[in-house]
């Protein structure tokens, strides 16, 4: 019997037929689409119920009022349905730009686990300490800030006092998504 699976899409430009086809000649998934907005409504546990997975392959709330420096949120009913979504134990997989939509909402970069928008206390381009490869992450201020930049080895020094393991274990975990990210 074919998993029933919701696709969210909408906010950025893709090739609907190529994008589409991995769902349609796959007999295991039987999909739906819905484009946001429309999808907020559809989201709903009343809604959802049927799906067994949901896939986000949107862009949404990036629209900036003031040009940058702020995004738009979500409304609440939006968000008590991610939440219900991610309480209800179904399957959730994020492609591409869903993982970094909503920038201003912490309930979406928590479940994400990751933004494009960085805040106090946050870093970026670590994986480059544990890896050897070139830092691939980059960073526009949008607003004066004071940037700290530690090297390789004093930010592997620094964890590694915290915990002997965490040196080879971060290395090790960083490698998996590495490989994951290039198809390996």
């Amino acid at each position: 019997m074919p998993i029933e699976t919701l696709v969210v899409h909408k906010g950025h430009p893709f090739d609907y037929s190529t994008f589409f086809a991995m769902f349609d000649e796959n007999p295991d998934v039987n999909a739906t689409a819905v484009e946001q907005p429309a999808a907020q409504v559809m989201l709903r546990p009343e809604n959802v119920a049927p799906y067994e997975t949901v896939v986000f392959y949107d862009m949404w709330g990036t629209e900036s009022p003031d040009g940058g420096a702020s995004f738009t949120l979500p409304s609440d009913d939006y968000k008590a349905s991610i939440a219900a979504l991610v309480e209800s134990g179904k399957g959730i997989v994020m492609m591409n730009h869903a993982l970094v939509q909503w920038p201003s909402w912490e309930g979406w970069r928590d479940m994400s686990g990751t933004s494009f928008m960085l805040t106090e206390g946050e870093v970026f381009g670590e994986l480059a300490a544990f890896d050897g490869h070139p830092r691939s992450a980059n960073v526009r201020a949008q607003e004066n800030c004071v940037v700290l930049c530690i090297s390789c080895s004093k930010f592997v020094g620094s964890i590694t006092i915290l915990a002997f393991w965490s040196s080879s274990f971060f290395s090790r975990i960083f490698s998996i998504f590495l490989g994951l990210n290039r198809g390996d």
